[in-house]
């Protein structure tokens, strides 16, 4: 540096004014103060200059826009470098050091990586978390948000972003669960459907709007009918787990549309309750607040029958004063064939919790079996642990080598009536000791049907 060129003091030199520039690398000196064109004759332009350190494994640069080859402004810049780097050591201060003198190769492979995880179509170092905000008597909003992830493998916060956003610039890096959130989210601020809840059940990244990650759970409890004995009077209501549901709610589920998201939100344990209710359900909750849901004593027999007809298509929870003596389960076994088109037969493998009971799918369908014998009332509670074992131990006796396996457990298709009907005697010499029944449907352009015991 020339001697002409005096340096500035130490109180002169501004800190804020060193700016990182990660892609020189080095620092930029931006001035505050208008400086006379050195080159330029006197009086004929002014600038604004900055001056700029660029680093090397070998060396230091520097150069200034002001166009001369020393000037006050690079000094200045080289001083208040010297000033940084006086600073108290961090974990942040070595990264930057180390930055500014990796080898030029480093930083393009570097750069490299961070231009594709940065991309909209990258894949690394971007995930993907959700947001709830419960407003009560309003609904639940569900919000997406993108974080990345630091240098030291440190999530950010995430920033929040919409649907239409979400699916055009991370669409590709959704996974199958996200995909599906995704599609299901309303594309303005309106509450979540029950159906975009229910797909958030079990995510591992749900947290709470508002707060630092505090994480929330979803549960899905199916609406059934629950009979309550009040003196000798049954009343029946919707309900979850044998507890009749508020009044308030119970109108929310009368008159809630089928996509609507009726809910329970304990805010003290952060569990976001979804209700399933069913056309059903709703049904039957306004016939029940037309027509009155107390039943007399005298009504009981009839009112048993009934409720034991729904309890194979929804939860039924009934006083034992209706529901009758409690009997042991049973798991007693039953095929159920069923003619397809084409000549194809479909297999269903149930299990009854009584002899003279519906027959259900193993670990499928209601826990509480009711019958009604006569003038006496019987019940069983199905024990599914056991269903899943017997079941799965009559699957491995029969020939469904060339049958296909269906959506639902325990059912199968045979492309061919003789196939499917070679698992019958199978069956039968599974275990002596057992009740066993069987249940053959015709296809639709069949008129008639085979029941055998």
């Amino acid at each position: 540096m020339p001697p002409g060129i005096a340096p500035r003091p130490e109180r002169a030199l501004s800190l804020e004014a060193l700016v990182e520039e990660p892609d020189l690398p080095g620092f930029r000196l931006k001035e505050t103060r208008i400086s006379e064109l050195p080159v330029s004759p006197p009086g004929s332009g002014f600038i604004l200059p900055d001056a700029r350190l660029t680093f090397s494994p070998s060396g230091v640069t520097v150069d200034c826009s002001c166009g001369a080859t020393f000037c006050v402004h690079q000094l200045a810049a080289v001083d208040t470098t010297l000033l940084w780097l006086r600073q108290r050591w961090t974990e942040g201060f070595g990264e930057t050091l180390e930055e500014l003198v990796r080898p030029a190769w480093a930083r393009t492979l570097r750069a490299l990586e961070r231009a594709v995880e940065e991309s909209p179509g990258g894949g690394g170092g971007v995930e993907l978390s959700w947001r709830l905000d419960v407003i009560e008597g309003y609904g639940v909003e569900v919000a997406p948000y993108v974080h990345r992830r630091t240098k030291k493998g440190q999530r950010t916060t995430g920033a929040k972003v919409g649907r239409r956003k979400l699916l055009q610039e991370y669409g590709s890096q959704l996974g199958p669960a996200d995909s599906r959130i995704a599609a299901l989210l309303p594309d303005s601020t309106a509450p979540a459907s029950r159906a975009l809840l229910f797909e958030l059940i079990d995510h591992p990244r749900l947290s709470l709007e508002g707060t630092q990650d505090l994480p929330v759970r979803i549960e899905r409890e199916k609406v059934g009918l629950v009979a309550e004995d009040r003196g000798g009077t049954v009343l029946v209501n919707a309900g979850v787990d044998g507890a009749v549901l508020p009044a308030p709610l119970l109108e929310r589920v009368r008159k809630a549309k089928p996509e609507d998201a009726v809910f329970l939100w304990d805010e003290g344990a952060h569990v976001l309750t979804v209700l399933d209710v069913s056309p059903e359900v709703r049904a039957l909750a306004t016939v029940l607040q037309r027509h009155g849901n107390a039943f007399p004593p005298e009504s009981h027999g009839p009112l048993l029958e009934q409720l034991s007809k729904f309890s194979v298509r929804l939860p039924v929870a009934m006083p034992r004063s209706v529901m009758g003596e409690s009997i042991a389960p049973q798991q007693l076994p039953m095929l159920r064939l069923e003619g397809q088109p084409g000549g194809a037969v479909r297999l269903e493998l149930r299990l009854r919790a009584m002899p003279d009971s519906a027959a259900f799918l193993p670990g499928e369908g209601p826990r509480d079996v009711y019958v009604r014998r006569e003038t006496r009332s019987f019940h069983a509670v199905r024990d599914f642990g056991r269903e899943l074992t017997a079941a799965t131990a009559l699957q491995a006796r029969l020939p469904l080598q060339t049958a296909e396996p269906q959506e639902l457990p325990f059912c199968f298709l045979f492309h061919s009536a003789q196939a499917g009907w070679r698992c019958w005697p199978r069956a039968r010499g599974w275990s002596p000791g057992r009740s066993w029944s069987g249940w053959a449907r015709p296809c639709g352009s069949c008129r008639s049907g085979a029941r055998g015991t």
